[in-house]
Order: structure tokens, then C-alpha cells, then sequence
């Protein structure tokens, strides 16, 4: 999926519930300036050890947070990068919180928030799974001012990820 990713070197680029940091460090490649930003500490030290690995600490940064919480709102990107949790369940650690929202909250949190972080013509590009009701998803976007399309799919046995650009209105 992150052949997919579509950013340039003029991007500037938020990668929104990091991980591991693959996407990050895809856009760092393009070439583009990126933030990258997980709420779980131990995401944010292996996503630290991965952009050193691949030489990108000059363009690549990564801070720990909630969502937009860590970033000077005065900050505004061209592209979002956003694979939010759609597993079903309830959180008990912050390692589940990658995983599951059963009722969607981060995502409206999310799409209420992505917006004022977004200069003008910038976009968010979001990866997300059959298996999470990608209706209901777009129903809360489509809510809350958001456009979609769709860029790719890729199916696996149990499930289809779909990337969406999401345009604010």
C-alpha cells in the first residue's frame, strides 16, 4: 500500500498514527518534509530507529501525542496520511488503541480536527479495511464536510484495503 502513497518534494506530509513508520519513511524517500505522530511511546522510539536506518532524520520527524494534540496549530500540510483503528473492541492499553474503535470516535475526532490542518488543496489520504464497514466511515466524512475517491484496493483473504483521498468541502 505504500507504493500508493502520493506525495512530492514539495509535500509536506503528516503521517497521523505512525506505527511502525513505513509510511513516513515512504514520503521521507519522495523527498517530501514529514511529521510523523503516535500516541504509543514505544511506536514513536521504533519509528525513531527506522527513520535513522534509512538516513531521513533531516527530513523525517516524529513526536508523541493524541492525534493533532502535539502540533503547533499554526502547522498546515499538504497531505495527511491517516490509517486509523477499525478493528471492533474497546482499548484497554495504548497498543490497542492503533486497533480498535468500535464506535468510530477517533475517526470523528479525526475528520473534525484534519481539517484546520490542511492548507488550501491539500488533502487527506486514508487506508482502510472491509472488515470495518468502510460505509460508515465515509457516512461520518461525508458528515462532516469531507469528499472522497478512491485511489487503490488490495485484497487479501479476509479482507479489502481501500485507499481514499479525502478532499474537505
Amino acid at each position: 500500500m505504500a507504493k500508493h502513497i502520493m506525495v512530492t518534494p514539495e509535500d509536506t506530509v503528516l503521517d497521523m498514527g505512525t506505527g511502525s513508520g513505513i509510511q513516513a519513511i515512504t514520503a521521507g524517500h519522495s523527498g517530501a518534509t514529514v511529521i510523523a505522530v503516535d500516541i504509543n511511546p514505544e511506536a514513536v522510539r521504533f519509528t525513531q530507529k527506522n527513520i535513522k536506518a534509512n538516513g531521513l532524520e533531516d527530513t523525517v520527524s516524529v513526536l508523541g501525542g493524541d492525534l493533532f494534540t502535539p502540533l503547533n496549530p499554526q502547522h498546515k500540510f499538504s497531505v495527511i496520511l491517516f490509517t486509523p483503528p477499525y478493528l471492533k473492541g474497546t482499548p484497554k492499553t495504548l497498543f490497542d488503541k492503533a486497533l480498535f474503535d468500535s464506535h468510530k470516535e477517533l475517526l470523528r475526532r479525526f475528520f473534525r480536527e484534519a481539517k484546520d490542518y490542511l492548507i488550501p488543496g491539500g488533502y487527506v489520504q486514508m487506508i482502510y479495511s472491509s472488515i470495518a464497514g468502510t460505509e460508515q466511515a465515509l457516512s461520518i466524512a461525508g458528515k462532516l464536510g469531507w469528499n472522497h475517491s478512491i485511489i487503490a484496493r488490495a485484497k487479501t483473504f479476509t479482507e479489502e484495503f481501500i485507499i481514499y483521498k479525502l478532499t474537505f468541502l
